[in-house]
């Protein structure tokens, strides 16, 4: 009964809702697992500044869970988008993920530039919520 409430209110963009059913799709909770469908109200809720959306969107890119493909410079993205909104998982997330790619804190700030650029173009602005500068 919850569900049908979250998607009613994400319906009407409700970020908080966003990030509920995506947290419901990530982990099969009250409907099947489907990490695209999650990645997409993760998006949608990141983009309305709830960091907690971008950390999980970043995890999903890191692992593989749409395509069966890494995107580690999606992760980075997302990452960064949460590290910058305060959130110690991010951070550590995107020092370990750079780390292992052996990135630079100063080439990680120039991929994420790029990367908001590509976003820009695609989606017709940055990514993360629209008053964070990056």
């Amino acid at each position: 009964r919850a569900l049908y409430w979250y998607r009613e209110a994400a319906k009407l963009g409700h970020p908080e809702a966003q990030y509920n059913l995506g947290i419901a799709y990530i982990e099969g909770i009250g409907t099947e697992y489907n990490a695209p469908i999650a990645a997409a109200y993760f998006e949608s809720a990141a983009n309305q500044g709830i960091v907690e959306a971008a950390y999980n969107l970043g995890l999903i890119y890191e692992n593989g869970l749409i395509g069966g493909s890494t995107k580690p410079e999606d992760a980075l993205l997302w990452y960064k988008i949460a590290a910058d909104g305060k959130s110690n998982d991010a951070k550590a997330a995107l020092t370990q993920l750079s780390s292992s790619l052996n990135i630079k804190s100063d080439d990680v700030d120039k991929l994420v530039e790029k990367m908001q650029s590509n976003y820009q173009q695609l989606h017709g602005r940055r990514a993360g919520p629209t008053a964070q500068k990056a």
